[in-house]
């Protein structure tokens, strides 16, 4: 819908990408394909094809956030949204955050100041998701408090204020990464200026202050078509709905 328009629009100063063309995920392509080479006889295993969120945000092809639309509410609990809001956006949100992880040298210190955001919006309600790494290997996830415009237009403004006010907090958490990223590269060139014992002491000391995360989990099984599925979430709503 147009009023999601606006989460594009506040990002417009960051000089970042607004993806909402059905393009996927670089980090979550990554991903899927960390396994994919070259055999004896020169042949390639064919390529799988990445996650496509509804929304990217990326910057000098690094992501920082994602969202996933639904048109339809059905009141929290329907199949597309349950999927997407906990399991599709939170691995898309991950591989955002370890592919930059990757870029950084898997640098503890950045690591742990990183955060990847993620938008849910359905219909008229929104969520917000923020994932970060504060200790040990696993990726923490938390939702702000969700955000729901009105149809009455006598209370439209009061709720859009509040929403508005989520995205902006979001995008600071944006440009926080982003500050994140370049410093951790700029200090990495000015290392690699210095002679060559104090090179090799730097990348010595650093080797010791790595932390690296393991992946999500990729998930292979019998490929279906897009009918099939649908139809399959249908029969299992129309069952529950029987109870």
């Amino acid at each position: 819908m147009r009023v999601w328009r606006a989460i594009d629009d506040s990002f417009d100063d960051l000089k970042v990408d607004i993806r909402r063309s059905d393009q996927q995920a670089y980090a979550s392509s990554a991903r899927l394909n960390e396994d994919r080479s070259t055999s004896i006889n020169g042949s390639i295993m064919r390529k799988i094809v990445g996650v496509k969120p509804d929304l990217i945000i990326s910057k000098n092809m690094l992501e920082y956030g994602a969202a996933e639309h639904g048109y339809e509410d059905e009141a929290g609990v329907g199949t597309k949204e349950l999927t997407e809001r906990y399991l599709k956006l939170p691995k898309t949100m991950k591989d955002m955050m370890l592919k930059i992880s990757q870029y950084l040298d898997n640098d503890r210190k950045a690591l742990r100041s990183l955060r990847i955001i993620g938008f849910s919006h359905t219909h008229l309600r929104m969520v917000g998701l923020i994932m970060d790494a504060p200790c040990g290997y696993v990726c923490r996830i938390r939702e702000l408090k969700e955000v729901i415009i009105p149809c009455e237009f006598e209370r439209f403004y009061t709720t859009y204020i509040r929403f508005i006010k989520q995205v902006f907090t979001l995008k600071y958490i944006v440009k926080e990464s982003m500050t994140i990223v370049r410093h951790a590269t700029t200090s990495t060139d000015e290392e690699n200026d210095d002679d060559d014992g104090n090179m090799l002491a730097s990348l010595v000391n650093k080797s010791q202050d790595i932390m690296d995360i393991p992946s999500c989990l990729n998930k292979y099984g019998a490929c279906t078509d897009k009918k099939t599925r649908k139809r399959k979430d249908r029969e299992d709503d129309d069952s529950y709905s029987g109870h």
